[in-house]
């Protein structure tokens, strides 16, 4: 073809399809440009915050009630360490691990399954002797998913003397726990039920730690 002597007609149709073809070209790349400028700029922040929530799984650890003293200055209420041991498959479990804990706690077989079915963290037992926790920690190259945190609970050093003044602890209810979720309860809180435990809740209630597993 003879461009110079092609007709002005000619040049424009064919400049027209060249701008046309370009733009079909050019405008999906603006899109997508367009796209990931939104989700990695405007709202990465946003998806961030939500990729580690997904990562890192949660759960409470309860804090120690305060101390409760007679007038003389004698301890009537404190806390004793306890033990216990939670199960959470964060890497896929195996037959022997499975069995190896079995081994341990006889009596969870419900509450492994149920960890491993729902993917959620669960206590496989407090108050763990030592002989159990030197026998768990013999397996730890073999079982991967467990975690021992040491808890509090409550001890009444003269339980028979000063019960009906000083009361007792017992598990949050549903509509305790309605109540009380937004000054910071979580669900299996121990929280006063009568006596000095119930009158004085808001001082003797400690603030509640967290672990964080990374999944």
């Amino acid at each position: 073809m003879d461009w110079e002597n092609t007709s002005y007609f000619v040049k424009k149709q064919f400049f027209s399809v060249f701008y046309v073809i370009r733009y079909i070209l050019v405008l999906p790349l603006i899109f997508i440009y367009l796209i990931l400028f939104y989700y990695q700029i405007i709202r990465g922040n946003y998806y961030y915050n939500i990729a580690e929530k997904n990562r890192l799984r949660m759960f409470v650890i309860n804090a120690p009630r305060g101390l409760i003293y007679d007038a003389n200055n004698e301890v009537l209420a404190d806390n004793r360490p306890s033990i216990t041991v939670f199960y959470y498959p964060v890497q896929q479990s195996t037959p022997s691990e499975i069995y190896d804990l079995l081994s341990v706690f006889p009596n969870s077989k419900q509450q492994i399954f149920s960890a491993i079915k729902y993917n959620k963290i669960v206590s496989l037992g407090s108050d763990i002797d030592r002989e159990k926790v030197f026998h768990l920690f013999s397996l730890k190259h073999r079982i991967n998913n467990i975690f021992v945190s040491t808890e509090f609970r409550r001890r009444y050093l003269y339980n028979e003397l000063f019960s009906h003044v000083i009361g007792y602890v017992g598990q949050i209810t549903y509509d305790e726990y309605q109540e009380l979720r937004k000054s910071g309860y979580n669900y299996n809180d121990l929280i006063g039920k009568s006596g000095i435990e119930k009158m004085y809740e808001k001082y003797l209630k400690g603030i509640n730690g967290a672990l964080f597993v990374e999944v």
